[in-house]
């Protein structure tokens, strides 16, 4: 098998599993492979010869793009993650690498950009984020505001009146478990030998 259908056959597998764009130094789409244009909804003569402005998403800051651009113009890989928006408006993330590449003179004369479409995860993600916060204000919600509490036996007044046990106001009001045992100060206090 000769170098050429060998680099074929390499590019072939890498244009299976990502989406590849190539840029000229300033940033210019010269190439992008189909999938490409199927997670970005746009063609491929759409997206020819317009910068990757045509799909920020407005996600990230000023300074997350000059951090980036700072990398690669100075010749160095960067990867990171990236929000992206879709023609049709919708978000889509994806995990980027984005090589420098220079002439045999060790000029910058392109950037290859290969990603990895990741919108499941970070939805998933941020679905159990949402969960949990959800689940932590209904845990604070069950024992916020006053709780009056007996100075001299620690018992907790309830809302119709009556008094509990801290435990048992605790037990009705949460999903705490508990556990016993003896501080330091109450073990020298009633059992001094020990």
């Amino acid at each position: 098998m000769d170098s050429s259908h060998k680099l074929a056959q390499f590019k072939a597998a890498l244009d299976e599993h990502s989406i590849v764009a190539i840029t000229d130094t300033k940033g210019v789409i010269t190439y992008v492979n189909n999938k490409f244009c199927e997670i970005s909804q746009y063609t491929r003569s759409e997206l020819l010869g317009q910068t990757h402005r045509l799909i920020n998403s407005g996600t990230h800051s000023r300074e997350f793009f000059s951090e980036m651009w700072g990398t690669i113009a100075g010749g160095r890989v960067w990867k990171g993650e990236l929000c992206n928006r879709r023609k049709d408006g919708t978000l889509y993330w994806v995990e980027t690498t984005i090589v420098p590449f220079k002439d045999d003179v060790g000029k910058l004369v392109e950037y290859v950009a290969i990603r990895t479409d990741v919108t499941l995860r970070k939805q998933q993600q941020a679905e159990i984020v949402r969960l949990l916060e959800a689940n932590l204000q209904k845990t604070i919600r069950t024992l916020e505001g006053i709780l009056p509490i007996c100075g001299h036996c620690k018992n907790i007044r309830n809302p119709d009146g009556s008094w509990s046990q801290m435990e048992e106001y605790i037990s009705q009001h949460s999903q705490a478990n508990f556990s016993h045992g003896i501080c330091p100060q109450c073990m020298q206090k009633h059992f001094p030998g020990y």
